[in-house]
């Protein structure tokens, strides 16, 4: 029943458009250039707990470790908010984190300590290291003059504790079951580094929704360096989360980078997807990162990345028929059990690709012999084994401190610069499968793009719901019949094409169609596969619909095609709208006439 559009019925197919007020193709290409921010939604959420006195919520100072940011203490510092601690009191001590010049780090969190002091009119800071960053801070806490601006301490990881100042030790031995990276990131080492800091146990302990619109503020900095992405243009796009593909015309946000390679902040809708892409002048080379919605506002942010020239792309097989992610998450992957805990910890990393002629089966991609101390996963179609998923170890990557990396094949296509299909990343966190968190992509061929997809490090009670609609009754659906047609998760903000007629209703119309709409969801499939007689614009409020369509036996598409929909699972009540991009999103529920 698939139908193929050709160049005059396609054009004809404009003119009926026009004349009929229907679906109308975009005569150009999005708009460039960036756009205010989308004002946040407020909805079901936890405020944070009344602020802490200032003589109790001295500024907290994190210094990081080898190969690290900001990025390990920014869930605690969330947690610390939701708590009531002044957020602008939680600063990170970025430096250098390939080095080993412990003297110029010591100095470097003394100039930090010194500006955090004057700033917040105060005498003392807590400081708090992890790693490597237990050295800096215990070369710090040496000087007896430096030591007087420490009111206590917490090592994490690393070094055991000076004796010059009151201080506390989290290590792996002291959370069973935890990696490296994870005490600087758990919950168990939160509810601990709050009880010796403030006096008394915290209110909140896990991450949940808050009820204020969240902001986002931080930086995009050249991994392992910490050096701020200067020149850098960083764009902030809505994306469907289907797919990841964009649903406006401009940017969410965007910013010029300066030499700190600052941004922010701004605000998000809460549990929205976007897209956050880094480009720099005189490459062609973006990277595109997309990281799971924030649940609450952060301001460190950071933006993990390097310039087109950098070590990372060098050692990427990159090539126009396929796509490379990088996979992070600030918690260990883990490739085996870990015995210290009951079931199986082990994580699981599906990856799959989608599109037109593309149809992968998911491969897990985190291997065993990746060991239990990566943070950062390199995947890419390996040079030596083309158009293949060995999960052979990629050279390069695979002997880089707390990276690894598996040969997998994620085919790409672009049609005119824009993917046409999608990859899906789907982690199981430590074998919960209560919990599996996923993230859509394009399909971004690896010539031109670099992908990174971040998990966060605490466990999400449950994903957003996948759009879907619903249809009572749901069988034996008559000639000429009334059915009602419900549906929740479906996106509501809209800024694509002002040449869609819907645009007021979200920018859904609500149509029947054939079931191939389903694999063919384009602007040729709109002409082909739907009919013109039922579509009508549709209102989608809080992300659900809530509405009739008369349904038929038999329809005829918008080029005048004829579709029986009496044979099972034929048809489809479809909601379908045309995006920026020129991609198409359908929602789709099927019909099942009785015979005769």
């Amino acid at each position: 029943m698939t139908r193929v559009v050709t160049t005059c019925r396609a054009a004809v197919a404009v003119l009926a458009a026009l004349v009929f007020g229907t679906i109308v193709l975009p005569l150009g290409a999005p708009g460039a250039g960036a756009a205010p921010s989308a004002p946040a939604q407020t909805g079901p959420g936890v405020d944070p707990l009344p602020p802490l006195p200032d003589d109790v919520a001295l500024p907290i100072v994190f210094v990081h470790g080898f190969a690290g940011s900001a990025q390990q203490f920014e869930s605690q510092a969330i947690r610390f908010a939701a708590n009531g601690y002044p957020q602008d009191r939680i600063v990170a001590f970025d430096h250098d984190g390939a080095g080993l010049d412990i003297p110029g780090y010591t100095l470097g969190l003394d100039q930090l300590i010194n500006a955090t002091l004057e700033r917040f009119d105060v005498d003392k800071v807590y400081l708090v290291g992890h790693s490597r960053g237990t050295f800096v801070s215990s070369s710090y806490l040496g000087d007896p003059a430096r030591a007087a601006k420490v009111a206590k301490y917490v090592s994490l990881d690393g070094s055991p504790c000076p004796t010059v100042v009151p201080c506390r030790t989290i290590t792996q031995a002291t959370n069973p079951g935890q990696s490296h990276v994870e005490v600087a990131t758990s919950k168990e080492t939160f509810a601990a580094l709050y009880a010796f800091l403030v006096g008394t146990a915290p209110q909140v302990v896990d991450i949940v929704a808050q009820q204020a619109p969240v902001e986002l503020s931080g930086r995009a900095v050249n991994f392992p360096a910490n050096t701020g992405r200067e020149g850098a243009h960083l764009d902030v796009w809505e994306i469907d989360p289907a797919t990841g593909a964009r649903i406006a015309a401009a940017p969410h946000a965007s910013f010029e980078l300066g030499a700190d390679g600052a941004f922010g902040p701004f605000t998000v809708d809460q549990g929205a997807h976007y897209e956050w892409v880094l480009s720099a002048p005189g490459s062609n080379v973006q990277h595109h990162l997309y990281l799971q919605p924030y649940p609450r506002s952060s301001q460190l942010v950071r933006l993990l990345s390097s310039p087109p020239d950098g070590p990372t792309r060098a050692n990427t097989n990159v090539g126009p028929g396929h796509s490379a992610i990088i996979a992070m998450r600030m918690r260990e992957w883990y490739g085996t059990d870990d015995g210290d805990l009951a079931g199986d910890q082990s994580d699981v990393l599906e990856i799959s690709t989608h599109g037109p002629g593309i149809d992968q089966a998911p491969v897990n991609a985190v291997a065993s012999r990746m060991g239990n101390g990566t943070i950062g996963l390199h995947f890419h179609d390996d040079a030596a084994t083309p158009r293949q998923s060995t999960l052979a170890a990629l050279p390069y990557f695979s002997t880089q401190p707390f990276q690894n990396g598996a040969d997998v094949y994620m085919p790409a296509s672009a049609a005119a610069g824009v993917p046409d299909g999608t990859i899906t990343v789907t982690n199981i966190p430590r074998g919960d499968a209560t919990k599996p968190q996923t993230l859509n992509v394009p399909n971004w061929p690896s010539s031109l793009h670099a992908i990174s997809v971040v998990f966060t490090d605490y466990p999400v009670d449950s994903a957003a719901p996948s759009p879907q609609l619903e249809l009572d009754p749901a069988t034996q659906h008559a000639d000429g019949q009334q059915v009602h047609v419900t549906g929740s998760g479906i996106a509501n903000s809209y800024a694509g094409p002002a040449f869609w007629i819907f645009p007021d209703t979200g920018g859904w119309a609500l149509t029947q169609c054939s079931a191939d709409i389903v694999e063919d969801a384009s602007i040729a499939g709109l002409f082909t596969e739907c009919a013109l007689l039922t579509a009508a614009g549709v209102d989608v409020q809080d992300g659900t619909v809530d509405t009739d369509i008369v349904v038929h036996s038999a329809i005829s598409s918008v080029l005048g095609d004829d579709i029986d929909c009496t044979p099972a699972d034929a048809c489809v009540v479809a909601l379908a709208r045309l995006e920026s991009t020129g991609a198409v999103t359908v929602h789709a529920a099927p019909l099942s006439f009785t015979a005769g």
